[in-house]
Formats: structure tokens, C-alpha cells, sequence
């Protein structure tokens, strides 16, 4: 696994962005993005995704991909996703089956973007180190991560921190 790349894909509401991250958390090439929107579907984030990944893969010099981490706007649960108002047609889906159907023998976790944010400051950024920490993310919406004893928060609904 020392020598694998992670793949990380951000679905928000305007744009969907993928990039290769190597195990220290470092970016291992550039971020690629595509647009969003009320109109995109689990087909285009199917699609998207496939090419984002093939294209990323040719850039990684023979590294494995060792999983595929995936951020997405709205509440996320091990079913589909609820709560995303700015991705209509996507809302009510399972995201992880979708994008690991697009990227195959590759692990697959989804889980709320602002949990992901408020994850990546606590090992990487302002928050390394802390036991508890609070990620306020500014995008299209809003949203919130809450890391208590150093893990995140979901709650009993998956909806902790979720401020709209």
C-alpha cells in the first residue's frame, strides 16, 4: 500500500473534482474537475467518474489505487444519499455503488464533504493534533464536520453538524 495512490472525488453542487492523493496526504498530480448541477444524473456521475479516473491513472506512473474516497454534498448513510437539494437527480441514489461500478476493484467510502474537510484539517491542516475540532465548509451550501475524541461525529441520523 506504500507504493498505492488514493483517488479522492469531491461531488458538490456546481462541480465534481477528482485527484490522486499518495499516502501522506499529498497531492500527486492535478485536480480535475468537470460541472455539475440540478441536471446531472447517476449516469453523468458514472461516466465522469470513469473518465476522471482513467485519465488520473495514466499520470501515475504505475502506482495501484488503494481506494477511492469520495465527499458528497448532503447526508450521507450507507444507503442513498438524502439531503442534497443542489444534485436533485442524484439524491435518493447509493452513490458508492454508482461510482464503484465506474472505478471496479477499487474500495469504495462516501461520506459527508464537510466530514471529509474537518477529517482532512485533523490529520493534515489547522486541526492536527486535536481531539475534538469543528469544520465550517463554504460552498455551494453549507456544512459542518464535528470531530469528537478524534473521530468524526455522525449522529444518530448521519445529520451531526449538518447546519444547512
Amino acid at each position: 500500500m506504500a507504493d498505492s495512490y488514493f483517488l479522492g472525488l469531491d461531488l458538490g453542487g456546481t462541480q465534481m473534482r477528482m485527484a490522486a492523493i499518495t499516502p501522506a496526504g499529498v497531492l500527486a498530480g492535478d485536480v480535475l474537475a468537470v460541472p455539475t448541477g440540478p441536471a446531472f444524473t447517476p449516469a453523468d456521475l458514472e461516466r465522469h467518474t470513469r473518465e476522471l479516473a482513467g485519465r488520473i491513472a495514466r499520470g501515475m506512473n504505475g502506482h495501484a489505487v488503494a481506494g477511492l474516497g469520495v465527499g458528497a454534498a448532503g447526508v450521507v448513510t450507507d444507503g442513498p444519499l438524502t439531503q442534497a437539494p443542489h444534485l436533485p437527480r442524484i439524491e435518493g441514489t447509493n452513490v458508492a455503488e454508482i461510482v464503484g461500478g465506474a472505478v471496479p476493484d477499487c474500495p469504495v467510502r462516501v461520506e459527508n464533504d464537510a466530514r471529509c474537510f474537518t477529517l482532512a484539517e485533523a490529520r493534515y491542516g489547522a486541526a492536527r493534533g486535536a481531539k475534538h475540532a469543528c469544520g465550517l465548509a463554504l460552498g455551494t451550501g453549507v456544512g459542518c464536520g464535528v470531530m469528537v475524541g478524534g473521530r468524526l461525529h455522525r449522529g444518530a441520523s448521519a445529520q451531526a453538524g449538518e447546519v444547512w
